[in-house]
């Protein structure tokens, strides 16, 4: 059993045919086979500028905003003292930044 069968009650086939098994109400995700529900949230698009603005609108940290692509194991990254108030992007492809391979993108502020 994989996670999804875990949590819905089937096995992911098809897309209709996952589609048709599962209902989204009132910022909830239903499993019509086995009854439960999960919290959702909302995907919100942004581009590069506007993600930009934001940055420079929030409140002022020392250092200057950096990016940077980081390829390794995003959990131990998460972990590492040296990454303390980072910003992680993780591209997989389970979502919507549809790349070949996972690539954690650290945003900090100050020194890299």
């Amino acid at each position: 059993m994989d996670w999804f069968e875990h949590i819905t009650g089937f096995r992911e086939t098809g897309y209709e045919a996952t589609r048709g098994k599962l209902r989204v109400e009132c910022g909830r995700l239903y499993s019509l086979v086995n009854g439960r529900s999960y919290g959702i949230g909302s995907l919100k698009l942004a581009s590069l500028q506007r993600s930009r603005d934001r940055a420079q609108s929030g409140a002022a940290l020392p250092g200057r905003l950096k990016a940077k692509v980081v390829s390794g194991d995003v959990r131990k990254l998460h972990q590492s003292l040296e990454n303390v108030g980072a910003l992680f992007q993780v591209a997989l492809r389970l979502n919507i930044l549809e790349v070949t391979d996972a690539f954690p993108v650290r945003v900090k502020r100050g020194r890299l």
